[in-house]
């Protein structure tokens, strides 16, 4: 493939980096930057300062293009293969990779970034994404990523893994929002059982406002060897949501599972279960699913009380006596009893004033009219005594059919109203 290269075949170390700063990087169909060692001697640091990164593609062989430190031979790659854009595209199957496969060590990965796109895969559903691997007896480097936007989807990874004795890296992610959609991975594995105290491998350490994870995403750790710990994930954010069959497991093979710990504000459509199932699981399996094999999850969440603050409002039966008199211009009875909350009462009539009561003022009987926005209301007093009411006792019809209502008072007694007080009329 084409691009730019720095390599060492023998004893001697190549120069100590390849340096680029550019407006816009795009390495296409193929091409490579590339700091290689071929023998004893150590490869270079790939350096990378650049508004925006486009990394696409692989060859007509099926090789991936991108950018490259790795170790051939038994000297080491390059220390780091550093990045710092605003943007960075890896797209259909590009990567970006410190490897090793013999005996020296592979590089870290450093990436500082406003965005950072990692899509799809290559034409034989190899995934593109960024890399770390360690595929002999060298130990593999450590992948960091920051950036405020993380997006990884459509079978794209981010990847640090040892696939034999060599120790595997860490991924260590700090991001602002994260979104795995659509078969996505971070993953971390090792089949290695070196063990070092003052070091860990094949662990995901990953901070995050929101970690979103759609569609078959994942997020692992897996040990595939005797003696093999699984690796621990340890992720700190204010809302994990995982959905559709989305899992996060730390798992042994052959040996003990490693141990899952998520800090967060909210989670959502996730939770432990002991085993994989179609759902979003939280899983830490051990070899043959021994219980003393199987690995820890510890979730932490706010213990938020939501009852705090609140006033529990009185439970006793209000006995709603209200007089049943008809309204004015109606037949039928319109009281009723309405309990529409504290406003400036007490909870219970016997019960003090709480400082939070609403205060209401007092309402003067004859409350002023704003004539501005008031309708106009005539009001006039009547001086004159008004006529009483005689109830009608019968009725006639006149030669126009006509009919007049007529009251018969010549028994001299008080004709009584024609309802009753106590009930109305139907």
């Amino acid at each position: 493939p084409g691009g730019l290269f720095t390599t060492t075949d023998l004893i001697g170390d190549a120069g100590k980096s390849l340096n680029i700063k550019t407006n816009t990087l795009l390495v296409k169909d193929g091409a490579r930057v590339s700091a290689s060692t071929f023998g004893a001697g150590d490869g270079g640091n790939i350096n990378i300062e650049a508004e925006d990164i486009q990394l696409i593609g692989e060859n007509k062989d099926g090789l991936p293009g991108g950018l490259f430190t790795t170790a051939f031979s038994i000297g080491n790659a390059g220390e780091s293969l550093n990045i710092k854009t605003n943007t960075l595209l890896v797209k259909d199957g590009a990567e970006v990779n410190a490897s090793t496969v013999a005996a020296g060590d592979g590089g870290n990965i450093n990436i500082e970034a406003e965005d950072i796109q990692l899509i799809g895969e290559r034409k034989d559903d190899s995934p593109g994404g960024l890399f770390t691997t360690a595929e002999d007896t060298g130990d593999g480097g450590d992948l960091i990523v920051n950036s405020n936007i993380l997006k990884v989807e459509n079978g794209a990874r981010i990847s640090a893994e040892g696939s034999s004795t060599g120790r595997a890296g860490n991924l260590l992610i700090n991001a602002d929002s994260i979104r795995l959609n659509n078969n996505a991975q971070l993953n971390a594995s090792t089949q290695s059982n070196k063990f070092d105290p003052e070091r860990e491998q094949a662990t995901i350490n990953i901070t995050s406002k929101d970690l979103i994870m759609r569609h078959g995403s994942n997020i692992f750790t897996n040990a595939e060897d005797d003696n093999v710990k699984g690796g621990n994930i340890n992720i700190n954010t204010d809302i994990l949501a995982a959905l559709e069959n989305s899992d996060i497991s730390a798992n042994s093979l052959n040996f003990l599972g490693g141990k899952v710990v998520i800090e967060a504000q909210g989670i959502f459509g996730t939770q432990f279960r002991p085993e994989e199932t179609d759902k979003s699981d939280i899983t830490a399996t051990g070899a043959d699913e021994i219980e003393e094999n199987a690995g820890t999850v510890e979730i932490i969440t706010p213990n938020i009380d939501l009852n705090s603050g609140l006033i529990t409002l009185a439970t006793i039966p209000v006995e709603t006596k209200v007089a049943q008199a008809c309204a004015a211009g109606s037949s039928i009875a319109q009281s009723r009893f309405e309990i529409i909350g504290r406003g400036g009462l007490p909870t219970l009539p016997t019960d003090a004033l709480s400082a939070d009561a609403v205060q209401v003022d007092l309402v003067s009987i004859k409350p002023e009219i704003n004539q501005s926005t008031a309708t106009n209301v005539s009001i006039k007093k009547k001086t004159s005594t008004p006529k009483k009411l005689v109830e009608a006792t019968g009725w006639i019809r006149n030669k126009k059919g006509e009919i007049f209502l007529f009251a018969d008072s010549s028994n001299g007694k008080q004709v009584n109203n024609w309802y009753n007080k106590n009930s109305c009329l139907k």
